[in-house]
């Protein structure tokens, strides 16, 4: 059976590929296929791995996941996202933006796009992003008109937005992997980030000018019908959360902040809006800007109107299932981190780093191929 070794690789990664397929949970799939590939390794040559290197993998868990200072950062950009959207900040948004591009060709897929863009900036999660806009966006985009096509394909690209666009989950564990500053990779992810969005508003533009029957023109009278009620959702809607984004992500590029430090500042500022947007404006009788269901657009008071004492019970209500969703997102990507180590562990043990470069070297592409 020892002509099988050179082989292991190649079906761990292969193996990987299929049972990801399953829907079974991402971590015990990296982990459990670590794990038994790491004992047919043994039988199949006992010098190629042994058993008891299985001993060294609590340290490497332990030393590179649990004492990792730059993980910390990534439960609090979940806990900013999260806030955000379960507070209403990120409903309102999108009722902003909507009106805000009303007259531009295919503007409520301008503004889920944008409002896809603004959420990458908080959630860094792609999956966040993607649910939250499908049950935000995806009945108002039906209600206007919209294609299906165009409204899932908007929903579906801008929302994966989050793992280029700082603060990115995915830039925090590439900076760890990689052992780069993650403020310089937030920094060269930035126009990259802004070029896609771009690309995603240039051909919604291109498209809704072309077919016009798939993005159907806005309501002209959609919107507030004074000046001052203009002004005040733009106050309400569109300030806070874009202010919320440039402090955190201008503190990280200016060098101001560290991003652990920026996203417990963001962190600290969702709870902040949230506590605003759901009890003080409540309290103090500032109108809420909603859409009745139909083309229209008006300012009512605020849905609950229970007073101070009922809006603070609703906010600490929301405060503990942000706290809960946050704990379970955290929990479920640390349990991906902790099987992807059993999982390289295995990976290099087996000789699939070595076959991979020598795969590379072979092909002769040079520094601009590789």
């Amino acid at each position: 059976m020892e002509w099988l070794g050179p082989y292991l690789p190649a079906l761990l990664f292969a193996s990987l590929a299929i049972l990801l397929f399953s829907g079974y949970p991402v971590a015990f799939v990296l982990g459990g296929l670590g794990l038994i590939f790491g004992f047919i390794a043994y039988f199949v040559d006992p010098w190629l791995f042994d058993i008891a290197q299985f001993g060294t993998l609590p340290g490497r868990i332990f030393g590179g996941i649990a004492e990792n200072l730059i993980l910390t950062a990534i439960p609090m950009f979940i806990f900013m996202g999260t806030m955000l959207e379960k507070s209403g900040v990120a409903r309102d948004l999108l009722n902003c933006l909507q009106v805000l591009l009303r007259r531009v060709p295919g503007g409520l897929a301008l503004a889920v796009t944008l409002m896809g863009t603004i959420l990458a900036a908080t959630t860094g999660i792609i999956g966040a992003s993607v649910v939250m806009m499908s049950l935000l966006a995806l009945p108002v985009m039906m209600q206007r008109g919209y294609a299906p096509t165009l409204s899932t394909g908007t929903i579906a690209a801008s929302g994966t937005l989050g793992i280029l666009i700082p603060p990115s989950i995915m830039l925090v564990i590439m900076a760890d992997l990689l052992s780069r500053s993650v403020g310089n990779l937030f920094v060269a992810a930035i126009i990259p980030g802004f070029m896609l969005s771009g690309m995603y508003v240039i051909y919604i533009i291109i498209a809704s000018i072309m077919k016009p029957e798939i993005a159907p023109k806005l309501p002209a009278e959609l919107g507030p019908q004074s000046t001052s009620q203009y002004f005040l959702m733009l106050a309400r809607s569109f300030v806070p959360p874009v202010f919320l984004i440039t402090c955190v992500l201008g503190s990280i590029l200016g060098g101001f902040a560290t991003p652990t430090e920026a996203a417990g500042v963001g962190a600290a500022g969702a709870v902040i809006l949230a506590f605003i947007n759901l009890v003080l404006l409540p309290s103090l009788g500032v109108p809420e800007f909603h859409f009745d269901g139909e083309a229209k657009a008006e300012f009512d008071d605020h849905p609950t109107g229970n007073g101070f004492i009922a809006d603070t019970r609703h906010f600490w209500g929301v405060l503990n299932d942000v706290i809960m969703r946050t704990a379970l997102t955290n929990g479920m990507l640390f349990g991906i981190f902790v099987g992807a180590t059993l999982f390289s562990y295995m990976f290099r043990a087996l000789g699939g780093e070595a076959q991979v470069d020598a795969f590379i070297e072979h092909l002769g592409l040079g520094p601009w191929g590789l």
